[in-house]
Protein backbone atom coordinates (compact mmCIF):
# COMPACT_ATOMS: atom_id res chain seq x y z
CA UNK A 1 0.00 0.00 0.00
CA UNK A 2 1.42 3.30 -0.66
CA UNK A 3 1.62 6.18 1.91
CA UNK A 4 -1.25 5.41 3.70
CA UNK A 5 -2.74 8.27 5.62
CA UNK A 6 -5.52 8.36 7.73
CA UNK A 7 -5.73 8.77 11.40
CA UNK A 8 -7.59 5.88 13.01
CA UNK A 9 -7.11 8.15 16.36
CA UNK A 10 -8.81 11.54 15.29
CA UNK A 11 -5.88 13.32 15.40
CA UNK A 12 -4.33 14.73 12.10
CA UNK A 13 -6.57 13.80 9.17
CA UNK A 14 -3.47 11.97 7.17
CA UNK A 15 -2.24 9.93 10.69
CA UNK A 16 1.12 11.41 11.26
CA UNK A 17 0.77 11.68 15.13
CA UNK A 18 -1.20 8.47 15.46
CA UNK A 19 0.74 6.96 18.16
CA UNK A 20 -0.69 3.08 17.49
CA UNK A 21 -2.07 3.07 13.84
CA UNK A 22 -2.97 -0.87 14.94
CA UNK A 23 -5.88 -1.28 12.14
CA UNK A 24 -2.77 -0.56 9.81
CA UNK A 25 -0.40 -3.16 11.00
CA UNK A 26 -3.36 -5.44 11.02
CA UNK A 27 -3.93 -5.22 7.66
CA UNK A 28 -0.92 -5.81 6.46
CA UNK A 29 -0.46 -8.44 8.80
CA UNK A 30 -4.40 -9.72 7.04
CA UNK A 31 -2.54 -9.47 3.58
CA UNK A 32 0.77 -10.77 4.23
CA UNK A 33 -1.34 -13.86 5.32
CA UNK A 34 -3.41 -13.85 2.29
CA UNK A 35 -0.67 -13.80 -0.47
CA UNK A 36 1.34 -16.46 1.85
CA UNK A 37 -1.54 -18.37 0.86
CA UNK A 38 -0.20 -18.46 -2.74
CA UNK A 39 3.44 -17.07 -3.22
CA UNK A 40 5.55 -17.68 0.09
CA UNK A 41 8.96 -16.22 -1.50
CA UNK A 42 8.58 -12.67 -2.67
CA UNK A 43 9.04 -10.07 -0.10
CA UNK A 44 6.40 -8.03 1.40
CA UNK A 45 6.89 -3.80 1.50
CA UNK A 46 5.27 -2.28 3.82
CA UNK A 47 5.20 1.74 4.62
CA UNK A 48 3.94 3.41 7.84
CA UNK A 49 0.92 5.60 8.12
CA UNK A 50 1.00 9.52 7.48
CA UNK A 51 2.59 8.84 4.31
CA UNK A 52 4.59 6.15 4.77
CA UNK A 53 6.22 8.42 7.70
CA UNK A 54 4.53 7.63 10.93
CA UNK A 55 5.98 3.42 11.87
CA UNK A 56 4.48 4.36 15.83
CA UNK A 57 2.69 1.43 17.24
CA UNK A 58 4.37 -1.17 14.73
CA UNK A 59 4.14 -4.59 16.82
CA UNK A 60 7.50 -6.36 15.11
CA UNK A 61 8.11 -8.34 12.26
CA UNK A 62 5.42 -10.47 11.18
CA UNK A 63 7.21 -12.82 8.92
CA UNK A 64 10.84 -12.97 8.10
CA UNK A 65 10.89 -11.16 4.39
CA UNK A 66 9.51 -7.49 5.27
CA UNK A 67 10.97 -4.55 4.15
CA UNK A 68 10.67 -0.86 5.28
CA UNK A 69 9.73 1.47 2.89
CA UNK A 70 9.62 5.81 3.09
CA UNK A 71 9.06 8.06 0.06
CA UNK A 72 11.97 10.42 0.50
CA UNK A 73 15.32 11.44 2.18
CA UNK A 74 14.73 14.78 3.98
CA UNK A 75 17.44 17.19 4.39
CA UNK A 76 17.33 16.38 7.99
CA UNK A 77 17.42 12.53 7.67
CA UNK A 78 20.70 10.34 7.48
CA UNK A 79 19.64 7.24 6.69
CA UNK A 80 22.40 4.22 7.99
CA UNK A 81 23.18 7.23 10.38
CA UNK A 82 21.18 8.38 13.44
CA UNK A 83 18.10 9.33 11.47
CA UNK A 84 14.72 7.81 13.71
CA UNK A 85 14.01 5.76 10.56
CA UNK A 86 17.53 3.97 10.47
CA UNK A 87 17.24 3.48 14.00
CA UNK A 88 14.00 2.41 13.52
CA UNK A 89 15.39 -0.30 11.13
CA UNK A 90 18.18 -1.55 12.59
CA UNK A 91 16.27 -2.39 15.81
CA UNK A 92 13.55 -4.48 14.32
CA UNK A 93 16.61 -5.97 12.07
CA UNK A 94 14.57 -4.86 8.44
CA UNK A 95 15.73 -3.46 5.41
CA UNK A 96 15.06 -0.02 4.01
CA UNK A 97 13.74 0.64 0.68
CA UNK A 98 13.58 4.57 -0.74
CA UNK A 99 10.11 3.87 -2.90
CA UNK A 100 9.81 6.61 -4.26
CA UNK A 101 11.54 9.95 -4.59
CA UNK A 102 12.20 12.93 -7.17
CA UNK A 103 11.20 16.01 -7.81
CA UNK A 104 14.33 17.59 -6.88
CA UNK A 105 17.73 19.33 -8.57
CA UNK A 106 20.25 17.31 -9.99
CA UNK A 107 22.35 17.79 -7.39
CA UNK A 108 20.18 16.60 -4.87
CA UNK A 109 19.56 13.59 -7.09
CA UNK A 110 23.56 12.78 -7.09
CA UNK A 111 23.80 13.41 -3.28
CA UNK A 112 20.76 11.05 -2.48
CA UNK A 113 21.84 8.54 -4.47
CA UNK A 114 25.11 8.41 -2.54
CA UNK A 115 23.59 8.36 0.80
CA UNK A 116 21.70 5.76 0.28
CA UNK A 117 23.76 3.42 -2.16
CA UNK A 118 26.70 4.52 0.70
CA UNK A 119 24.37 3.25 3.88
CA UNK A 120 22.98 0.16 1.41
CA UNK A 121 19.28 1.27 1.22
CA UNK A 122 17.69 0.24 -1.97
CA UNK A 123 16.25 3.37 -4.21
CA UNK A 124 13.62 4.12 -7.12
CA UNK A 125 12.33 7.11 -8.79
CA UNK A 126 9.37 8.24 -9.79
CA UNK A 127 10.20 7.84 -13.27
CA UNK A 128 6.64 9.48 -14.60
CA UNK A 129 6.07 11.65 -11.35
CA UNK A 130 5.67 14.46 -13.83
CA UNK A 131 4.78 15.58 -17.13
CA UNK A 132 6.45 18.33 -18.42
CA UNK A 133 8.57 18.71 -15.60
CA UNK A 134 12.43 19.67 -15.36
CA UNK A 135 12.60 18.75 -11.71
CA UNK A 136 11.96 15.12 -12.62
CA UNK A 137 14.30 11.90 -13.13
CA UNK A 138 12.20 11.19 -16.48
CA UNK A 139 9.54 14.21 -17.79
CA UNK A 140 7.59 13.30 -20.61
CA UNK A 141 5.90 15.65 -22.69
CA UNK A 142 2.04 15.46 -22.61
CA UNK A 143 0.19 13.97 -25.39
CA UNK A 144 -2.01 16.34 -26.68
CA UNK A 145 -5.69 14.30 -25.12
CA UNK A 146 -4.30 14.00 -21.78
CA UNK A 147 -5.20 17.71 -20.59
CA UNK A 148 -8.48 16.84 -22.07
CA UNK A 149 -8.43 13.89 -19.26
CA UNK A 150 -6.96 15.34 -16.35
CA UNK A 151 -9.50 18.67 -16.86
CA UNK A 152 -11.97 16.16 -16.52
CA UNK A 153 -10.91 14.43 -13.26
CA UNK A 154 -9.79 17.68 -11.71
CA UNK A 155 -12.30 20.11 -12.78
CA UNK A 156 -15.07 18.42 -13.76
CA UNK A 157 -15.18 18.95 -17.49
CA UNK A 158 -16.89 17.34 -19.89
CA UNK A 159 -15.72 13.67 -20.21
CA UNK A 160 -13.72 12.33 -23.36
CA UNK A 161 -14.68 9.84 -25.55
CA UNK A 162 -13.55 6.50 -24.43
CA UNK A 163 -11.49 6.29 -27.24
CA UNK A 164 -9.88 9.44 -26.67
CA UNK A 165 -9.01 8.84 -22.88
CA UNK A 166 -7.68 5.54 -23.55
CA UNK A 167 -5.36 7.33 -26.43
CA UNK A 168 -4.41 10.08 -24.41
CA UNK A 169 -3.48 7.30 -21.75
CA UNK A 170 -1.47 5.19 -23.62
CA UNK A 171 0.72 7.58 -25.30
CA UNK A 172 1.12 8.95 -22.13
CA UNK A 173 2.83 5.63 -20.82
CA UNK A 174 4.22 4.64 -24.00
CA UNK A 175 6.17 8.66 -24.37
CA UNK A 176 9.90 8.31 -24.27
Amino acid sequence: MNEPNWTFEGKDKNGKDDSGNKPLWDLYRAITRAIREVDTSHMIIIEGNGWGNNYNGFPGPWESNLVISFPQILESEHPGGDSALSGFARKHRLPLWLGESGENKNEWFRDCTELVERNHIGWSWWPHKKVGSESCVLTVRRPDDFKTVVDFWNKGGPAPAKEIARKALFELAEKP
